[in-house]
């Protein structure tokens, strides 16, 4: 039997190779770093401690991406302290897009009472065509910035 032939259209909008384009959310910027521990594609991954509040790592990439009917965005998460999360429904991991940090759509995709045990997961959000859990702002139809959060 021959070996399957895949073909993608995928376009990385980030490696997460160093802390260029990147932010901390929530304070404690000192602790944002690219390190090979969590890292799926490349040699790094951009990587940030959290506490019992509302933290995470934005990229913004300095332009707007145009999106295609029908296309997704998919972003690698990890959160290494699943058990001290927010449930799903509270926000307990997030997923953010947007066209800037004050205007953006964001996704509750996980959280303490949906996997327990963590682990990397890549998300696949339907930027122009699923219901987000929570709008700030008015977001435009081209994003230029994305976040992935979470809240102990």
């Amino acid at each position: 039997m021959a070996a399957g032939i895949y073909n993608t259209d995928l376009t990385d909008i980030s490696l997460c190779e160093s802390t260029t384009g990147f932010s901390a959310l929530g304070g404690g910027g000192a602790g944002l770093a690219a390190g090979p521990d969590f890292a799926i594609q490349g040699t790094n991954a951009i990587d940030k401690q959290v506490s019992n509040a509302l933290k995470g790592i934005v990229y913004d990439n300095g332009s707007t991406i145009t999106l295609g009917a029908d296309e997704h965005i998919l972003i690698w998460e990890i959160c290494a302290t699943p058990g001290i999360t927010e449930i799903q429904s509270l926000g307990g991991v997030r997923i953010s897009i947007g066209t800037a940090t004050n205007a953006y759509y964001e996704w509750y995709v996980n959280g303490s009472d949906v996997l327990p045990e963590g682990g990397i997961i890549n998300y696949a959000i339907y930027y122009t065509g699923s219901t987000a859990d929570n709008t700030v702002g008015s977001p435009g139809a081209s994003p230029q910035v994305f976040w992935r959060s979470s809240k102990c």
